[in-house]
């Protein structure tokens, strides 16, 4: 899958909108903004073969980036020590998404991403 193989897809998903995108010529790297259904902010962040597929919560003095794997693992109710939240590649990165939407579609629902931010912040708490 391709930058543009990504665009297209986003392009063609009703539920998908794209909010910024940005587009190095050199290293393949590049970055998404995306919103899910106008509620939840997605990120898709190449860096140089390194993929992340992250929500995007804003807070009042900062905005936290939560990869969608510790998302998806708190809804589901899964604590893993020593995650890998990157893909290495492109396609694997949005199938990853396009099977875990039902997942954000809960998160609306519940209202749960004040309570996903707090849990992330509460893991990565000093590791920066």
């Amino acid at each position: 899958m391709t930058y543009e193989d990504l665009l297209n897809n986003i392009s063609k998903n009703e539920c998908l909108s794209i909010y910024n995108k940005q587009s190095s010529q050199f290293f393949g790297s590049f970055v998404i903004e995306l919103y899910y259904k106008n509620a939840i902010k997605i990120q898709f962040l190449n860096d140089r073969g390194i993929i992340e597929v992250s929500i995007i919560v804003p807070t009042l003095f900062s905005i936290n980036v939560i990869p969608l794997k510790f998302a998806v693992d708190f809804v589901l109710g899964k604590e893993r020590k020593n995650c890998i939240y990157t893909f290495s590649k492109l396609l694997d990165a949005y199938m990853f998404f396009m099977n875990n939407m039902q997942i954000l579609d809960k998160i609306i629902e519940k209202n749960m991403l004040k309570k996903i931010n707090y849990k992330w912040q509460t893991n990565t708490k000093g590791q920066f």
